[in-house]
């Protein structure tokens, strides 16, 4: 019995060795998931059958893109057939000579993200019990096979039923990442800040007026005036800035005594108490537990920052891991120990406790 943690993997190596029929369980089927299999479904007599389950909920999340598999049908009709089974919650990757059973969808969080784990099923004896178990799901009297017009028309229905689900999951998992890193050194970012805190200490703006005042304001380059719009929204995720009943932008008391000061420390402890993720990062990597390159950060990154609900594509989470890196490696650079005694409350140490 062989234990596999890294699904992706897995599959990678064994879809090099495909030959003849591949059968997927899986309850939760995404668009990239299937990008891995458009290239090779009907090549060598490759053929595919997808078991899920068509569940609204999943499709409206954005768990089950069943839109995308009628796409996969169109383009593999001849090499491809998709099956709905009821109350289905079985994993399989099933090939000719193995297979893997386990937690894993086939997904990008089941593939990619999650902290998944599997067994790896060899030898014909298994192989020809699990596949009597699976061929056992497809004679079921309620399964039935999907064509592309029920998968469209499902996928629309499904949406239908809940049309406010996307938009609350998207605000809810942005809501705890930041912005896009700009392309400049830690004190030229901070002095961009300042300058939205300027801009609103008059308090006669609002809050549109604020966002175009900050992006109008120029000295270099258009770049320059986009990451001051984009700042623009940080001070309010920080409460360096808010607004007040007449709808004007005004500092907050926090933003005045920033402004004041203008420590490179005040910005990095106000973000480690609004984004711990990125300061958690710091501390492991102060520790040795991580380093701001290896896998282990994305794996610390893709437990923390998004959650089991999150719809997010390989390519958009290698962007999440990269942004993440470079707002970690910022907070160490201006002062980790400084951040970490203000946000953890430590007094540094008198000269009376010096002296015991």
């Amino acid at each position: 019995m062989k234990f596999e943690c890294n699904a992706d993997a897995w599959l990678e190596t064994n879809l090099l060795k495909w030959r003849g029929e591949l059968v997927i369980v899986s309850p939760f089927v995404t668009k990239h998931a299937l990008q891995k299999l458009s290239d090779k479904i009907g090549k060598g007599g490759r053929t595919v059958k997808i078991i899920t389950t068509l569940d609204p909920f999943a499709v409206a999340l954005g768990a089950l893109d069943a839109a995308a598999l009628a796409d996969q049908l169109k383009q593999s009709r001849d090499y491809l057939s998709v099956f709905h089974v009821e109350n289905l919650h079985a994993k399989v990757f099933l090939f000719r000579s193995r297979a893997l059973v386990g937690s894993a969808n086939f997904t990008t969080g089941g593939l990619v993200r999650n902290l998944e784990v599997s067994v790896e099923v060899a030898g014909k004896p298994d192989i020809e019990n699990l596949r009597m178990i699976v061929d056992g799901y497809l004679a079921l009297k309620s399964t039935r096979r999907l064509s592309e017009a029920e998968l469209e028309q499902f996928s629309k229905e499904a949406k239908a039923q809940y049309p406010a689900l996307p938009s609350i999951l998207k605000a809810q998992s942005e809501e705890g990442r930041l912005p896009a890193f700009p392309d400049t050194n830690e004190s030229g970012y901070v002095e961009l800040l300042f300058r939205v805190l300027q801009v609103a200490k008059s308090g006669q703006l609002d809050w549109k007026s604020f966002a175009k005042a900050c992006q109008s304001n120029r000295s270099k380059s258009e770049n320059e005036g986009n990451a001051l719009e984009q700042r623009a929204n940080l001070m309010r995720k920080l409460e360096l800035v808010s607004i007040s009943k007449d709808g004007k932008v005004v500092t907050t008391a926090k933003g005045n005594k920033m402004l004041s000061k203008r420590r490179l420390t005040d910005f990095s402890a106000a973000l480690a108490e609004r984004f711990p993720i990125y300061y958690e990062i710091c501390i492991a990597v102060g520790a040795d537990q991580l380093s701001f390159s290896n896998e282990k950060l994305r794996e610390y990154i893709a437990d923390r920052l998004f959650s089991s609900s999150d719809i997010i594509s390989r390519e958009e989470f290698d962007k999440e891991v990269d942004k993440a890196r470079k707002w970690a490696v910022f907070l160490e650079e201006v002062g980790c120990e400084g951040t970490k005694r203000r946000v953890l409350g430590i007094k540094p140490k008198t000269k009376k406790s010096r002296g015991k």
